[in-house]
């Protein structure tokens, strides 16, 4: 793989990891869902604005289009790198 491609890959990585740190993936009864949360960095303090507190429970979903695409790209992301987590999430979008 080039270095290019390497680093279209971390970019990648670290997108999952930003979502997945801030509880935007919620388990429901048939799968699971990401949800866009409710709070964001304040401009005036560089802290967390007031909605972090319920992120875990606050937010509202995406459409079912953008959840397809997150699920397609966390497949594409699984065949390169194997990560069977990231298989594992976007198959929960897609229950049998």
């Amino acid at each position: 793989m080039g270095d290019k491609a390497e680093s279209y890959l971390k970019l990648a990585e670290d997108i999952f990891q930003k979502w997945d740190s801030r509880d935007c993936w919620r388990e429901v009864k048939a799968g699971g869902l990401w949800v866009v949360p409710a709070f964001g960095i304040d401009r005036q303090t560089g802290k967390w604005s007031a909605g972090y507190e319920q992120r875990k429970t606050a937010g509202f979903s995406n459409p079912d289009n953008k959840q397809n695409h997150i699920a397609r790209w966390l497949l594409a992301m699984h065949d390169v790198t194997t990560q069977t987590s990231l298989s594992r999430t976007a198959e929960k979008w897609f229950p049998a």
